[in-house]
């Protein structure tokens, strides 16, 4: 019977020597956190930090700084807080160390009031461990305290992400998870889709009359540039449009250069004469409008045509209308345009015959050059209409896009207004 206590007792003591041996080596693997100078209370889920724990109050001003805890193998951790006066500003900081010396990665924000802690100040924040290195500094305010608990815990495993009750007030310091939903069109609109973007197009033309014309706010037919020319005003403006002067002052514009690409410029207006041109030579005019005025509530005191100093007519501005507005539009190099929600606008009491037409490879002026190719046409169209198609209008890089339209039965001339939205991707 002796002998067998004593083989007992010897595997207990060689038991207890295996399983020391084995703390000690995930210790120096980092597989338990180790505290420079305190012992953890571990749990099958996660570790309590006595270093960064505390119930001591703090004077007037005083600081907690914690001691560094090694969170290798650790995933997230959890610090609870409460007291009864307002921290510093500032005043928590949880910090992070890669190498246990510079407390680079710092998450600091001011003690919250909240009414779900009896002190009045107190929160629950859960977060990532974001490197290898933990500690806690609370700085107290003016106030000495009278109650102060700080517990942290770290998880072996990731638990809830939110600390928050659904019922509590969310302040700019309660914890949250970032989720978005994806709106295409909002993300587009907003920059936030890197090879994509979202641009409005709108046509107005008052004077459609039997003859096909180009839907802008000049008469006749648009015809595109086949050489690159510096852009500017033209002569003949209202002397109040002018830098100093009480119409438009600035005009920015947006157009493709030599080479197709998107560039956009300010032209100083000089009321009758020429403004100046444009840093480069453009070959195509995408947008323009007022960005300056000199009276409030007005833009534009007379019409402004924007031309090349070839003097071929690029875009036109009416009267207090402040910016350009014409069905034509063309693709940058190095982009695919889509066009979609493309919607056609004759006036009451007529009818009008609406066509689109596309040229690609608009950069290529000499034989062979490519076709004008007529993508859709509307025929005898009376009120509004949405152009439904089964699939978006593809423009590969390089391609004019226009809508002409003209009268086909009603007194007068024809007012028509459409409008389309392009959708530009990155090759």
């Amino acid at each position: 019977m002796k002998s067998r206590k004593n083989i007992y007792a010897v595997l207990i003591i060689a038991l207890a020597g295996i399983f020391a041996l084995a703390i000690t080596t995930m210790h120096e693997r980092g597989e338990i956190p180790v505290a420079k100078s305190a012992a953890f209370i571990i749990g099958s889920k996660g570790v309590i930090s006595s270093e960064n724990s505390t119930s001591a109050t703090l004077a007037a001003q005083d600081t907690f700084l914690g001691g560094s805890d090694n969170l290798y193998r650790m995933t997230q951790v959890t610090v609870f807080y409460n007291t009864d006066k307002p921290s510093a500003s500032d005043g928590i900081q949880f910090q992070f160390s890669t190498d246990d010396t510079n407390w680079t990665r710092v998450i600091k924000f001011d003690a919250e009031q909240d009414p779900a802690h009896a002190s009045g100040y107190g929160g629950v924040h859960t977060f990532p461990v974001y490197a290898q290195y933990f500690r806690i500094m609370y700085v107290n305010a003016l106030d000495s305290q009278t109650v102060f608990n700080i517990q942290t815990i770290y998880h072996h495993e990731k638990n809830m992400p939110l600390t928050y009750q659904a019922g509590q007030s969310v302040s700019s310091f309660s914890d949250a998870q970032f989720v978005r939903s994806v709106n295409n069109v909002f993300d587009q609109n907003a920059g936030l889709v890197s090879d994509q973007s979202f641009s409005h197009y709108a046509g107005i033309s008052d004077t459609i009359g039997s003859t096909p014309e180009t839907v802008w706010m000049k008469d006749g037919l648009f015809a595109h540039p086949d050489t690159a020319h510096y852009i500017r005003v033209a002569a003949g403006g209202n002397a109040l449009d002018t830098i100093g002067g009480g119409g438009a002052r600035t005009l920015r514009v947006v157009y493709l250069d030599s080479v197709w690409v998107r560039t956009v410029d300010t032209l100083e207006l000089r009321g009758s004469l020429v403004s100046d041109s444009t840093s480069a030579k453009g070959i195509r005019l995408l947008e323009y409008e007022v960005i300056e005025q000199g009276t409030y509530g007005f833009a534009n005191v007379g019409a402004i045509t924007i031309e090349n100093v070839n003097g071929e007519v690029m875009g036109f501005i009416q009267v207090n209308i402040g910016e350009g507005r014409s069905a034509i539009y063309s693709v940058e190099a190095g982009k695919i345009g889509f066009v979609q929600n493309l919607s056609l606008n004759p006036s009451a009491n007529v009818s009008a015959d609406i066509f689109v037409f596309a040229r690609e490879n608009a950069d290529i002026v000499t034989a062979p050059a490519s076709p004008v190719r007529l993508i859709t046409g509307y025929a005898d169209v009376k009120g509004s209409i949405q152009a439904a198609r089964d699939r978006w209008i593809e423009l590969p890089e390089k391609t004019d896009f226009w809508i002409v339209a003209q009268k086909n039965t009603g007194p007068g001339a024809t007012r028509i207004t459409a409008e389309f939205d392009v959708l530009l991707i990155n090759q």
